[in-house]
């Protein structure tokens, strides 16, 4: 029988989104639910001592409060600084070879909420499906994106 839990175990993933509503609930549920071997967070950010402390500030948030008890599930997160409006996703060379040579699961969270969406925000989708093309395994891309019809 086919479970989602199972499809995460001893996976690497790369979560986008991850300070957003969606991104945060799916990354305290990986976290806490699944036997997930590592979650890349990519963070806009200007440097990586800046993404950790964004991602610091993440984990310190309510939601992550029974993550917080178990410090074995911490240890599984790590920041990637980055953009997905940039080309290659604004990753540093070798953070991208270290990504595409692990990565198994992409879970795209990242979402524009304004209601008149800039042609950015469709770019962004394409760079993050442009990051996995390259990865000599085989990923899984789940994209979490929202549409809106305009009349």
């Amino acid at each position: 029988m086919f479970s989602i839990t199972e499809q995460f175990n001893s996976s690497v993933v790369l979560l986008t989104g991850a300070t957003g509503y969606v991104g945060r609930l799916v990354l305290e549920s990986l976290l806490r639910t699944t036997a997930v071997e590592q979650v890349y967070v990519l963070l806009r950010a200007k440097d990586s001592s800046s993404a950790d402390d964004r991602l610091s500030m993440l984990l310190q948030s309510s939601m992550f409060h029974k993550v917080r008890e178990q410090q074995q599930l911490l240890a599984k997160v790590s920041a990637v600084a980055g953009d997905i409006a940039q080309p290659g996703l604004g990753l540093a060379s070798g953070s991208a070879q270290q990504l595409q040579q692990r990565l198994t699961i992409i879970l795209h969270c990242a979402a524009d909420i304004r209601l008149e969406v800039s042609r950015q925000a469709w770019t962004g989708c394409s760079e993050v499906i442009a990051a996995q093309a390259p990865a000599a395994n085989e990923n899984i891309w789940i994209n979490s994106g929202s549409a809106w019809v305009r009349r």
